[in-house]
C-alpha cells in the first residue's frame, strides 16, 4: 500500500524554476532524516524520496539569475509514484529581479 496515516512511499517532488539551480548535477542527500536523490537542471529540480513520513518539510537550495527582469517562480509539485492520485502542488508567484 503506497499511502498510510504514517506517510507515503516513493515520492517525486518536482520544482519548476525561473532561476537556475546553483549546485546543479545529481546527488544523494540527507535532510530531516530523509535520504533522497536530487537531480537538477536548467528548468527544474527533482527530488526522489523512498519514504516520506507524515509532516511538513522545507527543501532549500540556492538559485541564481543572469539578467534583471520579471519572472514567474514556477510551481512545486509532489506525486506518489506508486499511486499518482496522491498529488499536490504549490502556487506560483511573481519574482522581480532588479
Amino acid at each position: 500500500m503506497p499511502a498510510s496515516a504514517q506517510g507515503l512511499d516513493q515520492e517525486h517532488v518536482g520544482v519548476q524554476a525561473a532561476a537556475q539551480d546553483v549546485d546543479g548535477g545529481q546527488f544523494v542527500s540527507e535532510s530531516y532524516g530523509l535520504s533522497y536523490y536530487e537531480s537538477t537542471g536548467d528548468t527544474a529540480s527533482h527530488f526522489f524520496i523512498d519514504y516520506l513520513p507524515k509532516g511538513v518539510y522545507v527543501f532549500e537550495y540556492s538559485t541564481g539569475v543572469q539578467m534583471r527582469g520579471k519572472y514567474q517562480s514556477g510551481i512545486a509539485g509532489i506525486q506518489c509514484m506508486c499511486a499518482p492520485e496522491f498529488n499536490s502542488h504549490s502556487e506560483s508567484f511573481d519574482l522581480d529581479v532588479k
